[in-house]
Formats: structure tokens, sequence, C-alpha cells
């Protein structure tokens, strides 16, 4: 969620550490969340459905687990 600018791996725009271990807690995966924007509020909310309609949050296949 965070993304990896060393690896160009784009994250979920304006979610740090805390933040995207707060959305595991709650949501469990990515995916999850994605689906589950309503529950989110404001700014925070608007930037995470953006990166989702821009397509620009982590995808990791089973080869880098």
């Amino acid at each position: 969620m965070m993304g990896d600018a060393v690896d160009n791996i784009p994250g979920l725009e304006g979610v740090g550490e805390k933040t995207a271990m707060k959305f595991l807690k709650e949501f469990g995966s990515i995916e999850n969340l994605l689906a589950n924007t309503d529950k989110l509020k404001g700014k925070l909310k608007e930037k995470v459905e953006a990166s989702a309609e821009r397509g620009s949050y982590p995808k990791i296949s089973n080869h880098h687990l």
C-alpha cells in the first residue's frame, strides 16, 4: 500500500506506514480496501479512490512473496 521508491513500485497516494498498517488490520488486503472505500472519509478516501482509478497501487504476484 505504501509503495517502494527503490523498486519503483507505486503505492496508494497519501498512505504511509501507519495508515497502511491500519488498513491491513481493518481490511486485510488492498483488494478488500478498494472494495470498501465507502468506509473511508475525507481527503484520504479521495486519494485512495483516485489511486485505484489510475491503477497506481501495488500489485504483487506470488513469486514476490
